[in-house]
């Protein structure tokens, strides 16, 4: 009787963890708006890497909230994209980025990147940039969607990774 149990355990334990592959799903569109991810990222400049925590929301296609912590951001640091522009939150007010940008990986990589593609490579998608290059390392199943979970993007002396732990489809406020 016990070995059975245990059987039984163990079985209900292995399929759990039993998933359909990422392939199953559609890649998530580039024009999807109202999702959420949630992650780590590392900045690689120059031998120096960062990193932190990441919150992304996208509420349309022109606005997108980062939410930032861990070591570089003493704390927590909120960035906002509207359109083209990427501003940074201080105090009550949005400053642009390069009014506040420093010298650290994330204020470089911040001043460098085009800031209306990076949303987009987050969702796996190539943009036409310059010289980025993104790499969708490993993908996800994140119902109803195939989303990125690991994602490289490097150019200009410079190497962003991601992991996405957690995506959410829906509206997001």
């Amino acid at each position: 009787m016990l070995a059975t149990l245990a059987a039984m355990l163990l079985y209900t334990g292995c399929s759990a963890f039993i998933t359909e592959p990422a392939d199953t799903f559609t890649p998530v569109p580039a024009d999807l708006t109202g999702w959420e991810a949630r992650g780590k990222v590392a900045v690689t400049i120059d031998d120096r890497t960062e990193a932190a925590r990441f919150v992304w929301k996208r509420k349309n296609l022109q606005t997108d909230v980062v939410t930032l912590s861990g070591p570089f951001a003493t704390n927590q640091t909120t960035l906002e994209r509207r359109g083209s522009a990427l501003f940074r939150q201080i105090g009550a007010s949005l400053q642009p980025i390069d009014r506040v940008a420093g010298t650290d990986p994330v204020s470089t990589a911040l001043s460098t990147l085009p800031p209306e593609a990076i949303g987009n490579w987050l969702l796996g998608h190539e943009t036409d940039s310059g010289d980025w290059q993104l790499d969708v390392v490993d993908w996800q199943n994140s119902a109803p969607w195939k989303a990125p979970k690991r994602v490289a993007i490097r150019g200009a002396d410079m190497e962003i990774k991601l992991i996405i732990s957690q995506w959410s489809f829906e509206p997001i406020t």
